[in-house]
């Protein structure tokens, strides 16, 4: 631990973009946004009936453990819905898969992170993303899984008075276009994942989750950077692209004890034709300065016609150091996470 002047810490980015008290509507009459920032607790409420356009929403949980990770999501994209479950066995580097795709608006998602239910069953999949005391119970039936079926009963524990990351932020294309996100990090995840014969315990001291919940009127076509890792009670959610290339709209917050740290813009570093190489992840300023060592690295291509990703993706650890406003430097090593850059057109 050190101790450097405030002032050399100031991220002059991050001061522009203001912090949100109290709740309000997100959206006027008009569709367009009544205010933009950033908060430390939920302080919307959202009504997507009032978006000028189709509105794409989706809940995201990222679930690891040092040799596993488990990504469920739940999206209603105006037009179809699309849901997925993937796992990971970064030991051996297999990756399994199972996605399904419903017409026009069969999946309902909460208008609020803190109330209602995500439930969905399909042909190949079930899924529910259930709030109870502490936090969020996820299950998973996926018997159309690649490789064998799946299923999933976790916990993941949020705990009381526990800062979120909420952002509310533009798009330059037009007043109409907005995004209201909320992450949740570092979920603590207690359960286990059955996968053909084998069973993964997942354990609060070595597993982590993180609830990526969003509700977007966007352009149809984008390109993002995300980064995230956890060690600790320390987690920290990175991004990059869209508004916030080079901008104030960012949710590049670290969480200590449950209280949000900002930072501004974030360049990320890497070689996307060489994933499994190291990617570097860093503010301007210096205050953030991450490293990813990739232990598995995996590339995804998906071209539906209505839907397209392209998903280049590195599982590993990270290290590095993080300076918070006082002057504290948080020394980071062999912290699993992730990085990705990810195109959809959707």
């Amino acid at each position: 631990m050190c101790s450097l002047p405030l002032l050399a810490l100031l991220s002059v980015a991050q001061a522009d973009q203001p912090e949100l008290k109290g709740s309000a509507p997100l959206l006027g009459e008009d569709g367009h946004l009544l205010r933009t920032g950033w908060s430390r607790t939920w302080s919307f409420t959202y009504d997507p009936r009032l978006a000028a356009g189709r509105v794409k929403e989706w809940d995201n949980l990222n679930i690891w453990t040092a040799d596993h990770s488990l990504a469920v999501t739940v999206a209603d994209i105006g037009y179809v819905g699309y849901v997925s479950v993937t796992w990971r066995d970064l030991t051996t580097g297999e990756v399994r898969v199972v996605r399904e795709l419903t017409p026009g608006r069969a999946i309902h998602l909460p208008r609020s992170p803190l109330v209602g239910d995500v439930l969905f069953a399909g042909r190949k999949l079930h899924v529910s993303m259930i709030h109870e005391a502490g936090g969020r119970r996820l299950l998973v039936s996926a018997p159309g899984l690649e490789g064998g079926p799946l299923s999933a009963n976790l916990a993941l524990g949020w705990g009381e008075g526990r800062d979120r990351i909420v952002l509310s932020h533009p798009w330059p294309e037009g007043p109409e276009y907005f995004t209201l996100s909320v992450k949740e990090l570092p979920l603590r995840a207690s359960g286990v994942v059955r996968v053909g014969g084998e069973t993964i315990p997942f354990e609060p001291q070595t597993a982590f989750g993180v609830l990526d919940w969003g509700r977007s009127l966007r352009p149809r076509e984008g390109t993002w950077r995300w980064a995230f890792g956890s060690v600790g009670d320390i987690g920290w959610n990175l991004g990059a692209g869209g508004p916030a290339d080079g901008g104030v709209w960012t949710q590049n917050v670290v969480m200590v004890e449950g209280r949000a740290h900002a930072f501004g813009p974030v360049t990320f570093s890497f070689d996307p034709e060489a994933l499994e190489t190291p990617w570097r992840v860093r503010t301007a300023d210096g205050r953030l300065d991450l490293v990813l060592t990739p232990r598995h690295s995996h590339s995804d291509q998906l071209d539906l016609r209505l839907v397209a990703t392209d998903t280049r993706q590195a599982f590993g650890t990270w290290s590095g150091t993080i300076t918070l406003e006082d002057g504290t430097v948080l020394t980071i090593a062999d912290a699993p996470g992730l990085a990705e850059q990810v195109y959809n057109k959707w």
